[in-house]
């Protein structure tokens, strides 16, 4: 071995070895995918190999006790796979009733799994503004019907 490995890297290679997924991993740490991937290719450096299963080798046994097994997972620091997501949108301007913000894309948002709003404004003075409810930024922004919602994902 070149390096001890981290805890997170035994943690990785540990759970590797149980046959977890990327995507298992990532979720049980509540880190990326691409940080568990990245993790690996530290392992196998760290270990001096080139391939998963030479590390499992490699590492067998040592500080085996030390690394929490499957049974053990820690809570997920991050929502369930299939728990809400932020909605993306923009705010789409058809007749500017004001005279400030021009027509067409005037601003991009996002609807957070709570329900409130956060919408960032283009333009030579962009500003961020927040909403309890996508219906407040609406009555706020929408004049009367000029400034329409166009949802990321085409819902309506």
């Amino acid at each position: 071995m070149t390096r001890p490995l981290t805890i997170r890297e035994a943690e990785v290679l540990r759970w590797t070895t149980q046959s977890w997924s990327t995507g298992r991993i990532a979720t049980a740490l509540g880190i990326a995918a691409s940080t568990v991937r990245a993790a690996l290719a530290r392992v196998l450096r760290a270990l001096g190999v080139r391939t998963v299963d030479e590390a499992i080798q490699r590492h067998h046994g040592a500080a085996a006790d030390q690394v929490p097994t499957p049974e053990q997972e820690p809570a997920a620091t991050t929502r369930p796979a299939d728990g809400p997501r932020p909605r993306l949108f923009h705010l789409q301007r058809d007749h500017d009733v004001t005279g400030v913000s021009g027509t067409g894309v005037v601003a991009w948002g996002v609807q957070w799994p709570d329900g409130t709003v956060t919408i960032r404004w283009t333009g030579d003075r962009p500003s961020t503004v927040n909403w309890a409810s996508i219906d407040d930024a609406v009555h706020v922004h929408g004049h009367g019907g000029h400034t329409r919602i166009v949802w990321a994902d085409g819902t309506e």
